[in-house]
């Protein structure tokens, strides 16, 4: 578990109090008033499956339970909103599964590149009894998955065309604080940049990063396209994200108020995936408009990719073999 820091409670703390950003207001006759932590903005899908979530809590329990969204990291990274969550200074939030790993390793494998042939196939696994044991092992965390939340899959945009794996060599590539997206950046050539989300923008006008690797929506609303105007569709990975409740929180609840969360948030989920694929579709069609070139992924670059990353597969999930052959079997093809 990571060490806690008094300083670090004081300031968020004070910051959820006092922030103009969190989404709705403080109710008097609440029994509860939660707060849940999202690091994108207001409109985007994650943020308004929280407000969905929270309003289907607040509806279902006669205004006991009240959950006050915070978007645009306004509590904090999700490094430290995890820090936070297992003390229950925040008690819900949407998180990636990529600092989750960086905590437990076993994270990894649902990561893995090029491991899924499609969205429709990870949701086959992510809705399995597969993908309920990976929600349940946050537990040993401190923290309670609720749902799986789309976040897309991720793929490499940069300043300059990116067509072959020879095109990778050199470029200063931004990652998640991620080791296993580390490793597959450097097996493909690239060298990688562990930066803060909210900091890639400023990197790539500065020029101390060349390209960067996200979903497409992420790529419009952070406007990384204005400077990065290449988007190679590789989709490299697609790293499911959980929405998650602090066992400190969940300690507070009665069975039945337990009971409503889940089944909110189950619903949150739901509402979030048709949310995304509409939102994905639009960002699409604007980053043409707005004159992005949108790569198709060839069959000769894909099949050369996979070979590059064969590694991290020895690296990360070695004694994984079984479990990931369930997961292809659940695949496209099957």
């Amino acid at each position: 578990m990571i060490k806690k820091s008094g300083i670090i409670l004081i300031f968020v703390l004070l910051g959820a109090l006092l922030s103009s950003c969190a989404v709705g207001k403080n109710s008097p006759e609440a029994e509860f008033i939660f707060r849940y932590a999202e690091n994108q903005a207001e409109d985007f899908p994650t943020t308004l499956a929280g407000e969905y979530f929270a309003q289907q809590v607040y509806e279902r329990t006669d205004g006991r339970i009240q959950i006050i969204v915070y978007p645009d990291e306004a509590l904090g990274d999700e490094r430290a909103v995890i820090e936070q969550m297992q003390f229950g200074g925040i008690d819900f939030s949407r998180l990636n599964l990529s600092p989750l790993a960086e905590l437990d390793s076993r994270f990894y494998l649902l990561q893995l590149p090029y491991l899924y042939d499609s969205g429709e196939h990870m949701w086959r696994v992510l809705d399995s009894e597969l993908g309920e044991k990976y929600l349940d092992m946050v537990q040993d965390l401190g923290l309670y998955g609720l749902s799986w939340v789309d976040a897309g899959a991720r793929s490499f945009y940069a300043r300059t065309p990116i067509y072959t794996l020879e095109d990778m060599a050199g470029m200063r590539t931004r990652v998640q604080e991620n080791r296993l997206m580390e490793r597959l950046t450097e097996s493909l050539g690239a060298i990688p940049q562990r930066l803060r989300y909210g900091m890639v923008l400023s990197a790539l006008q500065t020029g101390e990063i060349d390209s960067a690797e996200n979903n497409i929506p992420s790529y419009l609303s952070m406007g990384h396209y204005l400077i990065a105007k290449y988007f190679l569709e590789d989709e490299h990975t697609r790293i499911p994200e959980m929405m998650v409740m602090s066992q400190v929180t969940m300690d507070k609840l009665s069975e039945a108020d337990r009971a409503i969360i889940y089944q909110a948030a189950k619903e949150a989920g739901l509402y979030q995936r048709k949310l995304w694929l509409e939102y994905e579709e639009s960002a699409r069609e604007m980053l043409v408009k707005r004159g992005c070139t949108m790569i198709s992924f060839s069959k000769e670059a894909k099949a050369a990719f996979i070979q590059a990353v064969s590694n991290v597969y020895d690296e990360f999930a070695a004694d994984e073999a079984e479990t990931i052959q369930k997961i292809r079997d659940m695949g496209d093809a099957h």
